[in-house]
C-alpha cells in the first residue's frame, strides 16, 4: 500500500492515468460520433444499407481486440505528446 500511495504523490502513475484518461475520451467520442452518422444514414437509405449489411455483420462477429494493432500503426499516436510529462525544459 504504501508504494502505491508514493507512486499517487510523486510517481508516474497520475500523469499516465491522464494520459490513458484523455486518450479514451477522444476515441470514444470520435466513435460515438462516427457510429451515430453511419447509424442515421443507414437507417435513412436502405439501399445503402442493403449494400453494407454483410460487412456489418462480418465486424459484429470480429472479435474487438483484433483491429487494435492495425489501427496502431495507422493512426500512430505518440502518448507523451498528449501529456507534458513527457516534455523537458531546455
Amino acid at each position: 500500500m504504501g508504494r502505491l500511495w508514493e507512486m499517487l504523490n510523486d510517481g508516474p502513475l497520475l500523469p499516465a492515468l491522464a494520459v490513458s484518461g484523455k486518450l479514451y475520451g477522444v476515441t470514444l467520442g470520435i466513435s460515438i460520433a462516427l457510429g451515430v452518422s453511419v447509424g442515421l444514414v443507414l437507417a435513412r437509405m436502405k439501399l445503402i444499407a442493403a449494400a453494407f449489411e454483410p460487412y456489418i455483420y462480418v465486424l459484429y462477429a470480429t472479435p474487438t481486440i483484433s483491429p487494435v494493432p492495425f489501427v496502431s500503426a495507422a493512426y500512430y499516436v505518440n502518448p507523451r505528446s498528449l501529456s507534458d510529462s513527457g516534455r523537458t525544459n531546455s
